[in-house]
């Protein structure tokens, strides 16, 4: 969604500019018709989180929308506990209401992961229209982290500094996502309960979520707007979502993909869907109806 952010109750509202960064494979800027891409592309390491990096990004994100989801939180962050860091990424409570050890262990090592990964962030910037058509700012940020974080750590032992059991005794967590990608309108809303609602579903196929449902979700969202079904090229599409697709995987690539609209349209998501449908030009395409759901 574009606009006022203040309706998110049932909603994370996610930054266009980080969808837009996220979804740009390093091949797609090697070919681009801008000089600057181009050249970034030369270096450039592709934006890629599995499924627990993906929710913790999710779960940083609901906690900047409790917050207010604006230009202070963006700058200043936020400070999270091991407990609310767990709830916001969709993780279960024990019967005391609290999550295990492993649990918080798992979450706390994932957040310190995915803030020691270096990426070359590059996205667009739309400034104004003009007489040739749009013109933009390019962002590029070359080798940089998304998450920036500090955590503390309580009760800590000159036993646990040895054995390195600092961060299972974390208390409290600084954490902030790259300011460069607010933009106060522009923003795409992503359900809270998706997580939840595609895990149950795939469980019954003794199945689990994986960073391509929600590299499809990041690409949905950017897809929301249209009105009319979606014409694909299953190919492109693989890219775009960091499937592998080099000839040996090609085939196993549009299964994969097209396994994805599966699960989506189980749980609400699209509504319909037809594959190898005859294109105009040559070849084939797929045609996905969306239902709304996201965005």
């Amino acid at each position: 969604m574009e606009g006022n952010a203040s309706n998110k109750d049932h909603n994370i509202a996610v930054p266009g500019h980080y969808i837009d960064a996220y979804l740009t494979p390093r091949r797609k800027l090697l070919d681009s018709k801008y000089r600057e891409m181009r050249i970034s592309a030369e270096k450039y390491g592709d934006m890629t989180f599995n499924a627990i990096e993906h929710r913790i990004m999710m779960g940083i994100l609901s906690g900047y929308n409790e917050n207010g989801y604006n230009r202070e939180v963006f700058t200043k962050g936020m400070v999270v506990t091991p407990h609310q860091l767990c709830s916001r990424m969709g993780y279960l409570q024990n019967s005391l209401g609290l999550f295990g050890r492993t649990k918080r262990t798992e979450a706390l090592s994932a957040l310190v992961g995915l803030s020691k990964k270096l990426f070359t962030v590059c996205f667009l910037k739309f400034k104004r229209r003009g007489p040739e058509g749009d013109v933009y700012d390019t962002v590029t940020i070359p080798y940089c982290s998304v998450v920036d974080i500090i955590y503390e750590s309580s009760d800590v032992t000159e036993q646990d500094l040895k054995t390195g059991k600092v961060l299972e005794k974390a208390s409290r967590i600084h954490v902030r996502i790259k300011p460069i990608f607010y933009n106060e309108s522009y923003y795409r809303l992503f359900e809270t309960n998706f997580y939840a609602r595609l895990k149950s579903h795939l469980a019954k196929q003794n199945r689990r979520v994986s960073g391509y449902h929600f590299n499809f979700a990041l690409w949905y969202l950017r897809q929301k707007h249209h009105k009319k079904p979606i014409e694909i090229n299953v190919d492109k599409l693989s890219i775009t979502l960091k499937v592998p697709n080099d000839v040996a995987h090609r085939t196993r690539a549009r299964e994969l993909v097209r396994r994805l609209y599966e699960d989506f349209k189980a749980i609400g998501y699209i509504s319909n869907y037809r594959i190898n449908e005859p294109a105009r030009s040559c070849g084939t395409k797929d045609i996905i109806a969306l239902a709304g759901k996201l965005g």
